[in-house]
């Protein structure tokens, strides 16, 4: 895909990228923009944004959120106008949220990658895979964990139907993992909640 990028559009990608990767300032990101007018012309963030969702053909999903960043309007909470917790206004205006939420969704960006031949090998890694050792004991990888082999033993079940095969017997299933940082509420830090 790189080759198919304009130089310009590659410019403006890169300085986005050590924009974000850095966590530099919105402020600091429009200042490099004016620094070397002679040189290198980047396009605003706003521009920027909208060249990365064309260029990769994701759309950003969007949930109302609280103002305070309490919790989203989903689920139990999409009908409410007010945040359960802070009581602020869920809309700015009539119909206009105060914040959103955005997100890019799994499904979506899974079918991108299965579109891009190097990615595709990639995730067939979780299909390939063997551990070398001798031992059932040691894991070399997460897919020697036993909650990974008990599930490829297990059959599956939706809604209390058998569907016929076990859990990634087929070699374009994904596993999917989720890795979360604990959160420490007070100054003490003696305790953490997960």
């Amino acid at each position: 895909a790189r080759n198919s990028i304009n130089q310009a559009n590659l410019d403006n990608l890169c300085a986005f990228n050590f924009h974000i990767a850095e966590g530099t300032s919105n402020s600091h990101y429009e200042n490099l923009r004016y620094m070397f007018p002679h040189k290198i012309t980047l396009a605003s963030r706003w521009h920027t944004r909208k060249c990365i969702a064309t260029l990769s053909g994701l759309k950003p999903g969007r949930v109302d959120r609280c103002p305070s960043g309490c919790c989203c309007f989903t689920g139990l909470y999409s009908s409410l106008t007010a945040c359960p917790y802070c009581n602020k206004s869920r809309y700015k205006t009539p119909g206009v949220p105060a914040k959103q939420f955005q997100y890019l969704p799994v499904k979506d960006q899974l079918q991108m990658m299965w579109k891009d031949r190097s990615i595709t090998k990639q995730l067939g890694y979780r299909h390939r895979y063997t551990n070398s050792s001798d031992s059932d004991k040691i894991i070399q990888d997460i897919f020697d964990s036993l909650i990974y082999r008990e599930l490829l033993e297990k059959q599956v079940v939706v809604d209390g139907k058998i569907q016929g095969h076990k859990f990634f017997s087929d070699p374009h299933d994904i596993a999917l993992g989720i890795s979360l940082d604990g959160v420490t509420y007070f100054s003490h830090r003696q305790h953490s909640v997960w």
